[in-house]
């Protein structure tokens, strides 16, 4: 799992729970407020086990 890009499981978890990002890719943001790197994996994110991570659309911004 670790190796999964972010942009990945965050699309996965966005079908799972029904969630619309809004037409931009949804990412993950994690109880620092630190958004994720959707071109990241998981592991380089330094994603671990029990982690708790919100879902989150990526875009935005002018």
């Amino acid at each position: 799992m670790n190796s999964m890009l972010v942009g990945r499981a965050a699309a996965d978890a966005a079908t799972e729970f029904g969630y619309d990002p809004g037409g931009t890719p949804a990412t993950f943001q994690d109880s620092s407020g630190r958004v994720l790197d959707v071109t990241k994996s998981l592991a380089d994110e330094q994603v671990k086990e029990g982690d708790e991570l919100w879902l989150v659309s990526s875009g935005g911004g002018v």
